[in-house]
């Protein structure tokens, strides 16, 4: 299935089918899913980003366009939206495969981004795991998929979870 480049409300009409459905089922049902997902799927501020394949050029963009939007919006309200990106899938490829894709595409993010580190931001990445800065904030990333080792990361589509750490703006 190859997913269309588009950042959505939260309130998605189309809930009860396809992958953001498949994965927030998954979420509802799974005993122990990674820390926050229940949250990061269901809360009132997840924005969702739907893109092709993990590691491509151009889904990296759809990820940075949509977290500088995420930024942005945060900033203005103090708000603390979270990202889910719903990649292109469900894939057939080695856990080691999906590392190293996820390894491309949080280079091609720092490789868009143009935006300054604070103290703050410096501050945050130093004391967490799985982070990274973007548009001038930290940001925690985390990795769903369908071969993931732990059943609490295996998510019937690869999705990668993006929250922010901090406000620095």
């Amino acid at each position: 299935m190859t997913l269309t480049h588009t950042l959505s409300d939260p309130t998605v009409t189309d809930e009860d089918r396809g992958p953001l459905a498949e994965v927030r089922t998954w979420v509802r049902s799974a005993p122990e899913p990674f820390p926050g997902a229940r949250v990061a799927v269901d809360g009132p501020d997840v924005r969702v980003v739907t893109t092709g394949r993990l590691g491509s050029p151009n889904s990296s963009f759809d990820v940075y366009g949509a977290v500088r939007e995420l930024t942005a919006q945060n900033a203005v309200d103090g708000g603390s939206r979270s990202l889910l990106a719903l990649l292109e899938g469900p894939l057939s490829v080695s856990e080691r495969s999906l590392e190293d894709r996820l390894w491309h595409t949080l280079q091609h993010l720092s490789d868009f981004d143009d935006g300054p580190w604070d103290d703050t931001v410096v501050s945050a990445l130093e004391a967490a795991d799985h982070a990274f800065a973007l548009a001038g904030d930290a940001w925690s990333v985390e990795l769903l998929h369908p071969q993931s080792p732990e059943a609490a990361r295996r998510a019937p589509w690869p999705v990668l979870v993006v929250r922010p750490l901090t406000t620095s703006r």
